[in-house]
């Protein structure tokens, strides 16, 4: 099993680390550590599936820019004796591209796509529950294939209680890619993660805060070829800004919080650090930084159904949105 830290562009099986539903982007990107009975949280942390999400049935929508669609699904089952079982996948259609040989001749279209098959499972023990994930995972890009293994580990304390306080630690994507591209043998997108979230007693607001890429602190990325970017005159190398420790230490941060207003409306909110000095554009003083970094969100509970929105502006002007449902399926059987 190999786990290296990751910047952009390095490693295969990305998608495993983005944000597979509504309640995530409106936290910042980052994975849950919110106590709810929401599957989706689950999904991305094994140590919060619970014994009420028993039936519990799932579906995501993504609309991402260029035409690119992405989504998941998931459904969970109990049994006291045993524990709680997940049963889900996620995707990421990149649509078709135009063929084209080296002197630019079209040659028609092809297609790429993402794949992952996951199977979950968490165990309950006084204030600790315990997870994990496995992931069989297949991508498909023209007439290259390759498919991987990952698994997820997770321990979460929770103590309803009393503090109404959510701890959580998790190692997400450990695992080996099966089959190549190529000939090289590439890295999964492993993350070390820890996060903490609490509801306040007397008021209806939870903040969390979470700490993501603990297996490298410095996960900088410094663009010697940005504008603005001076010369030593004396080698003629550009002079490169070494980040300091306290930027370090916020690219790792993701942190926000939800207005509880009623058991069926909820409002939330997150912000990226990392995020928002990666999408800055320009790098001359004059960049645009728009909204990049911040997200929101909704959640709207209606009869059956629990409906939930999130955005996030990665370009200035185009927004990320993404749409959740969480259904009971067992409200649905028919009375005698």
């Amino acid at each position: 099993m190999l786990c290296f830290g990751q910047l952009g562009g390095q490693g295969v099986f990305k998608f495993l680390n983005t944000s597979p539903n509504a309640r995530s982007v409106a936290y910042g990107g980052t994975t849950l550590v919110t106590w709810a009975n929401d599957l989706n949280v689950g999904f991305q942390n094994p140590a919060l599936l619970q014994a009420t999400m028993n039936g519990q049935a799932t579906l995501n929508y993504i609309h991402l820019p260029a035409g690119i669609s992405a989504g998941s699904t998931a459904y969970a089952w109990h049994k006291d004796s045993v524990g709680t079982f997940l049963f889900g996948m996620q995707y990421y259609n990149y649509g078709n591209f135009t063929r084209a040989d080296a002197t630019g001749e079209k040659q028609g279209t092809f297609s790429a796509a993402d794949y992952s098959f996951q199977l979950g499972y968490n165990k309950h023990l006084k204030h600790w529950n315990f997870g994990t994930n496995l992931k069989f995972i297949y991508s498909s890009i023209e007439s290259y294939q390759s498919t991987g293994i990952a698994a997820d580990f997770a321990a979460t304390y929770h103590h309803s209680d009393t503090s109404r306080f959510v701890a959580s630690f998790l190692i997400r994507n450990l695992g080996y890619q099966l089959s190549r591209y190529a000939k090289n043998q590439e890295s999964l997108p492993c993350q070390i993660q820890i996060g903490i979230s609490k509801q306040l007693a007397h008021m209806p607001f939870r903040y969390f805060l979470v700490a993501n890429n603990l297996q490298k602190f410095n996960i900088t990325y410094i663009d010697s070829n940005a504008s603005g970017t001076t010369i030593n005159l004396t080698t003629n190398e550009p002079n490169i800004l070494v980040p300091t420790f306290p930027e370090k230490l916020m690219r790792h941060i993701v942190f926000g919080g939800e207005f509880l207003f009623t058991k069926n409306f909820n409002i939330r909110f997150g912000y990226n650090y990392q995020r928002r000095k990666e999408l800055i554009l320009g790098g001359d003083g004059l960049s645009k930084k728009g909204m990049a970094g911040f997200s929101w969100g909704i959640g709207i509970k209606v009869s059956k159904f629990q409906f939930s929105y999130g955005g996030a502006f990665f370009i200035p002007g185009v927004s990320n949105n993404n749409f959740s449902l969480v259904t009971q399926l067992r409200d649905w059987k028919l009375k005698k």
